[in-house]
């Protein structure tokens, strides 16, 4: 049997944990009355505005929009053909993207180790060093997406 601290913060083996949500209002415990749907948040509202489906733009480098030009967009049986390849594939991201993405991330790469070895050659505080962290890991994941498709 435990007792202190740990036995009254954790459930025992096989029981859950029940959350109790507070009004805000009333300060009482119970079932919230309220649920908010996940697709009608405030986030999910913004992020639909930036990325309208049917708007005519699609997503460069990652995180840039570019417009798409209407000739270029393949028939209705070539979109099919192309949904049931990236549906088995598990990809959302079309061969042209995923070459740019893994570009900028080679590139990225590049830079970061010239930039660690500069560093270590000049003898830069380990902050410094330790700051390479970020570009590196921007980097591979760029690679990792355009190696993934994803």
């Amino acid at each position: 049997m435990r007792t202190g601290f740990a036995a009254r913060t954790r459930p025992k083996v096989g029981q859950a944990k029940r959350r109790v949500a507070k009004s805000r209002a009333t300060g009482q415990g119970g079932p919230s009355e309220e649920k908010t749907d996940w697709k009608e948040t405030e986030f999910a509202t913004k992020f639909k505005e930036m990325f309208a489906p049917g708007s005519n733009k699609k997503i460069v480098y990652g995180v840039f929009q570019q417009d798409v030009d209407t000739n270029d967009v393949p028939e209705e049986e070539e979109r099919t053909r192309r949904i049931e390849k990236a549906t088995k594939e598990l990809t959302n991201i079309d061969q042209d993207e995923r070459g740019r993405r893994m570009k900028v991330g080679q590139v990225g790469l590049a830079s970061t180790v010239v930039l660690a070895a500069a560093l270590l050659v000049t003898g830069a505080p380990y902050y410094w060093r330790a700051a390479i962290y970020f570009p590196l890991s921007l980097s591979l994941g760029f690679i990792d997406s355009g190696r993934t498709g994803l």
